[in-house]
């Protein structure tokens, strides 16, 4: 199975159970043209800073925690 149907059968499971789901997979794919963001990456395949930055901001909004007067959510990584 691929990382697009995983995505997939994850989320169909997440609302069967009625929890939330962070799609980071699709988030990655958008605006990049359906590819993952490799300026993102460190090594080809794991996010460096900037990438894990977006990881947690994703799951910071999709959770409806954000804020924008939060250290965390107005970090800036270069």
């Amino acid at each position: 199975m691929g990382f697009s149907r995983y995505a997939q059968v994850m989320g169909e499971v997440a609302a069967a159970q009625n929890t939330v789901f962070i799609d980071h997979y699709n988030d990655w794919l958008t605006g990049n043209g359906g590819q993952v963001p490799l300026s993102l990456l460190n090594d080809g395949l794991h996010p460096d800073e900037r990438g894990h930055h977006r990881l947690a901001l994703k799951m910071i909004k999709d959770l409806r925690v954000y804020g924008s007067d939060s250290r965390v959510c107005s970090l800036r990584v270069p």
